[in-house]
């Protein structure tokens, strides 16, 4: 496996998570809104693995503010790393592809349902990202490229730790039909069900992991 970040420290944390698993993992520094790293990391992955088959592409921040308030720089800064920064290495990686592969980006059900206020950059950047998903596919299947994305619910993770109040976790865990609000590891079913074969016929495809919230 190999594993990007632009954070060298969250980078070894998650590394050194993998590896007690018993999965060796090779890492690199990536800023994914810079075209050449995006490169550097198709090289370096495709090297390392000898070849590429299957990559995931999640980078993200999280970062509120009122749609009134918001600067051109807040606005810019949040596409970039969101939807620049989910192009750029599904250009690079897909360009290393030889035989095929499958390629899942992360998405957010806040592309469909609109999302709470102050999120109107994240918004935009995630439907941003679903077209671009539909038009990879599209172009890239004659490659034996599969294109998919995964668009979770409000889950548990650390980008979200102390932007939400108890009050507004368990609110959002109400509106599920299955009662909570999701955990990494559900995200991370969907993805390997895209990255593996028995998704090998599914393409252009958006995997809402919601626990049914987006039906109400």
């Amino acid at each position: 496996m190999v594993l990007a970040d632009l954070d060298t420290v969250a980078l070894d944390v998650s590394a050194t998570a993998i590896r007690q698993m018993g999965v060796p993992v090779h890492t690199v520094q990536c800023d994914v809104t810079s075209p050449r790293d995006c490169a550097e990391l198709a090289d370096a992955a495709a090297d390392e693995l000898g070849g590429l088959h299957g990559a995931v592409l999640a980078a993200g921040y999280a970062h509120h503010v009122a749609l009134l308030e918001m600067s051109v720089r807040e606005w810019t800064a949040l596409l970039d790393v969101h939807l620049t920064g989910t192009f750029l290495p599904l250009q690079a990686l897909a360009r290393r592809m030889d035989s095929g592969g499958s390629v899942v980006c992360l998405a957010s059900t806040v592309a469909h349902v609109g999302g709470p206020p102050r999120q109107a950059h994240y918004v935009a950047a995630k439907a941003g990202t679903l077209g671009l998903v539909r038009a990879a596919a599209r172009e890239l299947g004659y490659r034996g490229i599969r294109v998919n994305a995964v668009s979770p619910g409000f889950t548990d993770t650390a980008m979200n730790s102390g932007i939400f109040t108890e009050e507004e976790r368990a609110a959002r865990a109400a509106r599920s039909p299955l009662g909570r609000i999701a955990v990494p590891d559900d995200v991370a079913g969907a993805v390997a069900f895209l990255l593996g074969d028995d998704s090998g016929f599914v393409t252009g495809h958006d995997l809402r992991v919601d626990g049914g919230a987006s039906l109400n």
